[in-house]
């Protein structure tokens, strides 16, 4: 079954091959974020400093080095940024495309259930997306997944790797903790010294404020419904199909099933959660697979219809994410005017706070308002000045608020008259387009960008 191995890495290289091939740049925004803040240490290790100011933004905020942002510094001594956002998450994947086969095959799955389980985790929206995306979560996978490879044998390399993916902020420290403690009930393991040192990072990741990701935080547990960490609906039943070959243990292992069903009902509430638990998901709708293909059916004909309707909406799943993922912001056009608007003299950018990471990559601006800025000592004013300036409809008030955030440039995106505002002509929309102290730089059907030129003599209010 390792020709079926070999496919799941072709599969795993596809979407980057055709996102490449049709974008000129990255999808997703949160990657520029990370690329941009792994400029800031300048190398796979900084010694004199694993804390830095980030100051692209109007309150700023102070991040902390984690092994994630140095081997992306890493990258960026030898590729382009934009070639570093597509080779390191394709990387990854196939990483942990090879370490999930072996894992599953040491743990003694037979080699069908092992290329079960590996198609569906590969074929599953959720790789799709981390495969394309440059994420905190895309770097943990692999080394989670080698982590507990490693757990019998050796030991101080496992807690070496548990510990890196435990830096990556609090979700992936509890997530490590749940592993080693399931991992060690199920094959009775000692995990004593590695559940410490995990913890120990926990709370230091606590007190420290690591932060880890956003892109998840909107997701829903489906991925037909628009959740990009989201599952399979297919996937959804064939896990429990899964589940109920294993059920007949539930005896001997009822905290274990009880910390997996709970952990899935949280994911509904933390999204954080769904890239890891989708490995689950992938082994028991794997099972689920193995079940219908040896159980005894009166129709044969109908076995093998229904094994094909289930591959066809497994892979369909994973092809409609890929072209969501092509299709995601930032579009080209906006990405000409962001580029422009680098060469224009120094001045803060009002945006929607989701515009935030690519204003700060492609324009080399700093901004009011980004999605980490809630993590800052001053973010809850800056974000009070943002909605006020946004949704303002009087010109004195929106200078105020302009003088007093240092704003010179206002960037205005087509999915902001949906996230922002509910229609053209409300608020900052309306203002812009109706006062002699705004003068449009750039347009197009997907972004303006104005610059806010204060009157000498007299202003005009609206």
């Amino acid at each position: 079954m390792r020709w079926v191995l070999a496919i799941c890495l072709i599969i795993v290289v596809l979407p980057g091959i055709v996102m490449y091939a049709s974008r000129s740049f990255p999808s997703g925004t949160e990657q520029y974020y990370h690329v941009r803040v792994a400029n800031l240490f300048s190398s796979f290790l900084p010694i004199s400093h694993f804390f830095v100011i980030d100051a692209m933004t109007f309150a700023g905020k102070n991040i902390v080095w984690t092994p994630f942002y140095g081997l992306t510094a890493l990258s960026l001594q030898v590729f382009s940024w934009r070639d570093s956002l597509y080779i390191l998450p394709i990387l990854m994947m196939l990483l942990s495309v090879i370490l999930l086969y072996v894992l599953l095959q040491k743990e003694g799955f037979s080699s069908l259930q092992c290329a079960l389980c590996v198609l569906v985790f590969t074929a599953s929206p959720a790789v799709v997306y981390l495969e394309t995306h440059w994420t905190p979560s895309a770097f943990a996978i692999p080394l989670l997944l080698a982590g507990v490879l490693v757990l019998r044998k050796q030991r101080v390399l496992s807690t070496l790797l548990f510990g890196v993916v435990a830096w990556l902020g609090i979700i992936p420290s509890l997530v490590c903790l749940g592993v080693l403690w399931a991992y060690g009930l199920l094959r009775k393991v000692n995990v004593v010294i590695q559940w410490s040192f995990v913890l120990l990072i926990l709370l230091a990741n606590f007190f420290a404020g690591v932060i880890v990701s956003t892109a998840g935080k909107t997701s829903t547990i489906i991925a037909d419904l628009g959740g990009i960490y989201g599952f399979s609906s297919f996937a959804l039943l064939l896990g429990i199909l899964g589940l109920t070959k294993v059920w007949h243990r539930r005896t001997q292992h009822v905290q274990v099933h009880a910390l997996i069903v709970a952990t899935f009902c949280i994911a509904i509430i933390v999204p954080e959660l769904l890239p890891f638990l989708n490995i689950v998901l992938a082994i028991f709708a794997g099972l689920g697979i193995d079940e219908l293909i040896h159980r005894e059916w009166d129709l044969p004909s109908l076995k093998y219809i229904t094994l094909v309707v289930l591959g066809c909406g497994l892979l369909f799943s994973g092809l409609s994410h890929v072209f969501l993922v092509i299709n995601e912001s930032p579009s080209m056009n906006v990405v000409t005017g962001l580029v422009g608007l680098s060469d224009r003299p120094v001045g803060s950018v009002l945006s929607s706070e989701s515009n935030g990471f690519m204003i700060e990559l492609l324009s080399k601006k700093t901004v009011l308002t980004d999605s980490f800025t809630g993590h800052s000592s001053e973010g809850a004013r800056a974000i009070a000045l943002s909605y006020e300036a946004l949704h303002s409809s009087s010109v004195d008030e929106l200078i105020k608020v302009l003088r007093i955030a240092g704003i010179k440039y206002i960037v205005i995106t087509s999915d902001m008259y949906e996230s922002v505002w509910e229609k053209h002509g409300e608020g900052l929309d309306f203002v812009v387009h109706n006062s002699d102290v705004f003068r449009r730089k750039f347009g197009n059907d997907e972004i303006e960008i104005w610059e806010y030129v204060p009157l000498v003599s007299t202003k005009k209010s609206v």
